[in-house]
């Protein structure tokens, strides 16, 4: 279990990616979080997390959002089922579950699933 600059916990399966230098990762969640929400003012109500691996950027999103007091729904898609598995256990370690969902598809045919 690794602990993120922002709090987040996450498991990650032996052999799924993980960007291995944490400050850099932590750069990159926090460079995404500020994209995504204009500085952290206004996050979206639906977020894609496609390619999304153990949830790693689409839970830190989440995370933010309910700090902020949004209510933005993350749906994360990855082709791995051991990614899903590493993104649903991530989620629900950080009480996250009921604003991110990670589904099980290629995301050239969960996109339009997820947006509709």
């Amino acid at each position: 279990t690794e602990e993120m600059g922002s709090g987040l916990r996450l498991s990650i399966a032996p052999l799924a990616f993980f960007q291995t230098c944490t400050a850099a990762a932590d750069l990159l969640l926090e460079t995404v979080r500020s994209l995504v929400s204009d500085g952290g003012r206004c996050f979206p109500p639906l977020l894609l997390d496609v390619c999304c691996g153990g949830g790693a950027i689409g839970l830190d999103v989440a995370r933010a959002a309910v700090a902020a007091g949004a209510s933005t729904r993350v749906v994360g898609l990855e082709v791995s089922g051991e990614g899903v598995a590493d993104a649903r256990r991530n989620a629900a370690a950080n009480g996250l579950q009921g604003l991110y969902e990670a589904r099980c598809v290629k995301a050239e045919d969960g996109i339009a699933a997820a947006l509709g």
